[in-house]
């Protein structure tokens, strides 16, 4: 599975993990704008319409949770779809439980085809079999 140049904003506030994350997507053929925080990225997506994917980890620096902000992005832009990440088991913000059950979640660490998948189905693309990669 393989992006067709659809654009990711990516909200991580680690800069190394973000930055990871950034280039493997790239490297998969999205277009990726990267930001620290959930406000900036509720102001992009109120400026900019070319934004096909949120990915967002759930527990965020900054005065919004990853939860906080899929809830104002469903409110502001309810067909975006939205994938959080999260390296934590435990101590995730309450209104990430509600949410779990309809926004994906992909647990830190991942692989590059855990990542790629769950990205290609929430974008609607269908997989590429496993004989042909």
């Amino acid at each position: 599975m393989g992006g067709g140049g659809e654009t990711i904003l990516l909200v991580e506030d680690d800069p190394g993990v973000r930055q990871v994350i950034a280039a493997t997507l790239r490297k998969l053929g999205y277009e990726v704008i990267e930001t620290a925080e959930a406000t900036p990225a509720l102001d992009m997506l109120g400026t900019r319409d070319d934004i096909d994917l949120l990915l967002t980890d759930v527990v965020l620096g900054g005065e919004l949770s990853g939860p906080e902000l899929a809830k104002a992005v469903i409110d502001r832009h309810p067909s975006l779809p939205i994938v959080f990440t999260s390296g934590y088991s435990v101590d995730a913000p309450p209104d990430f439980m509600e949410l779990s059950r309809h926004i994906p979640l992909l647990k830190k660490p991942f692989h590059r085809a855990e990542l790629a998948s769950l990205v290609g189905e929430s974008l609607g693309q269908k997989p590429v079999p496993s004989s042909a990669t």
